[in-house]
């Protein structure tokens, strides 16, 4: 991947300023690995908060741990603008969704189907926070 990092987990890429996260089929996240991508997120990026763009298709299960560790400020929100989430399979669609509203996290999140429109709502507000 020219310019990008990967883990176990996740590959990361910097495209026009956001920055491009991709699970790797069939990614478990655990607390663990929920921790260890922040980690190499914040560090990839030298700690400069970016708009985010997660392909979250390829999860095949995460933990409640790690959930709830990735939707507060101080955990997985740390170092980021704003979200974008993209999957095409519409359960996800759904139940994050739902999960969204529940937890209300504290920076704009938002969740796609199509990747166009995820990029599109990311440059919009990149446009507000300049």
């Amino acid at each position: 991947m020219e310019n990008g990092f990967e883990n176990e987990y996740v590959y990361l890429n910097m495209i026009d300023d956001i920055l491009h996260v991709t699970y790797k089929p069939n990614a478990l996240i655990t607390l663990e690995a929920a921790k260890q991508v922040v980690k190499d997120r914040l560090e990839y990026v030298n700690f400069v908060p970016k708009c985010i763009l997660a392909e979250v298709s390829n999860i095949k299960n995460s933990s409640k741990e790690a959930r709830e560790y990735l939707s507060k400020s101080d955990g997985g929100l740390k170092g980021i603008i704003a979200g974008a989430f993209v999957s095409k399979q519409v359960f996800s669609y759904f139940i994050l969704n739902l999960f969204f509203k529940i937890v209300m996290p504290s920076v704009p999140t938002k969740y796609f189907m199509e990747k166009e429109q995820a990029l599109e709502w990311l440059h919009e507000i990149q446009q507000k926070t300049k």
